[in-house]
């Protein structure tokens, strides 16, 4: 009982200073929008996709590798890219990007970086966290709420 007790406070404690530090991270300077197509920094953070001046999605990670990765869907219609080995990498965001307007050059990309300080494993529950709170507040179109934080 002491134990569980124990990894309760120590758990609440942990949570707490992610939120902290998401937050903290939120207010570092947005990227301004630039169009989705051109390459941003591969370094981890939180990023916002626009269509025209509508907000309609949010995610994170390394951040020019998951943009490329909604451009390769985006340019085959919306469809999964399956690589010559087989491999498929897939986005709804661009598949639903795609059908909402077919123009690339309609679509654009704003980010924040996360501070290069912060260890990798605790800047990913950092992020997961950002995504949250933005998701939640801003409620773009293209995001499921469920998958917000995931």
């Amino acid at each position: 009982m002491i134990y569980q007790t124990k990894a309760k406070i120590l758990s609440d404690r942990i949570d707490q200073a992610i939120q902290e530090l998401a937050i903290l991270q939120l207010k570092n300077p947005i990227h301004p929008k630039q169009n989705i197509e051109k390459a941003c920094t591969n370094r981890p953070g939180l990023y916002r996709i626009h269509h025209h001046d509508d907000f309609m999605s949010t995610g994170y990670g390394n951040l020019n590798s998951r943009r490329a990765r909604h451009v390769r869907v985006f340019k085959k219609e919306g469809k999964a890219d399956v690589s010559s080995n087989g491999r498929s990498s897939d986005s709804p965001v661009a598949s639903k990007m795609y059908d909402i307007d077919s123009d690339i050059n309609n679509w654009h990309i704003s980010y924040q970086i996360i501070d290069g300080e912060i260890n990798r494993d605790v800047a990913d529950a950092v992020m997961k966290r950002m995504e949250l709170i933005v998701g939640k507040e801003n409620k773009p179109l293209l995001c499921a709420e469920h998958m917000l934080g995931k």
